[in-house]
């Protein structure tokens, strides 16, 4: 996906895009008799909720709804920051259940190298959260210590959250990188998003709105407004 507009040697930046559907969250499960659930299933249920938070909050985010005053101000940071966690990992994890997948690219750019640029990006993801799952892992331990303490455990949920989110990243980003994953497929709309990206952001998004619909991706243009803002 353009995201920026080419330069002088005709050459614009990319980022890598997809709409999966979200994850579906199970049901809490709870042991005959009312046991209490051991560590690991307590932290997969904390995953799960902090997952269906961060989603609905990138929801709202995409959609212009204003953030929901819910909870203290560190109650608030930490959904902005699973919001931003699910944006930043939602096509690794879609990667890992599939066995193979379309690369669409603009045809101003030939397909070995939209495919190269596709997997350097792999690679480097994949060695990013490689290191961030060590880190968080040992945070995750550690947050153990203060889990007497009374009322939510806000730090470990967000770490517990992290923890999660990278080994799921792990897991897309291995597929993501097998031999024969990727078939590529040239998208005039996608040359259309890099021309829009020159217009004032009005017309950009008007435009953007168009292509969303002809691609049939509905967060296209609250992904192009973000990424444009963060690269100016």
């Amino acid at each position: 996906m353009p995201v920026q507009p080419a330069g002088r040697a005709g050459t614009p930046e990319f980022a890598l895009y997809c709409e999966p559907a979200p994850e579906p969250v199970e049901p809490d499960v709870v042991g005959e008799g009312g046991t209490r659930p051991g560590l690991f299933a307590r932290m997969a249920r904390s995953f799960r909720h902090a997952l269906a938070e961060g989603e609905a909050a990138r929801r709202r985010q995409e959609a212009g709804q204003p953030e929901l005053v819910v909870g203290g101000r560190f109650s608030r940071f930490i959904k902005r920051k699973l919001a931003d966690s699910v944006a930043e990992h939602r096509l690794l994890w879609a990667l890992r259940h599939q066995t193979s997948a379309r690369l669409l690219h603009p045809d101003v750019v030939p397909a070995d190298r939209a495919l190269t640029w596709t997997r350097g990006e792999i690679r480097r993801d994949l060695n990013k959260h490689l290191f961030w799952l060590v880190v968080d892992g040992v945070l995750v331990l550690a947050s153990g210590l203060i889990a007497p303490i009374p009322g939510p455990n806000l730090i470990a949920y967000y770490l517990i959250f992290r923890f999660g989110s990278h080994y799921l990243s792990v897991l897309g980003a291995r597929r993501g990188l097998r031999p024969d994953f990727w078939t590529t497929e040239t998208s005039r709309p996608l040359t259309a998003v890099g021309a829009a990206l020159t217009l004032a952001p009005v017309d950009r998004d008007r435009q953007v709105d168009d292509i969303a619909r002809t691609l049939g991706l509905e967060r296209l243009t609250a992904f192009i407004r973000r990424v444009v803002s963060s690269v100016a």
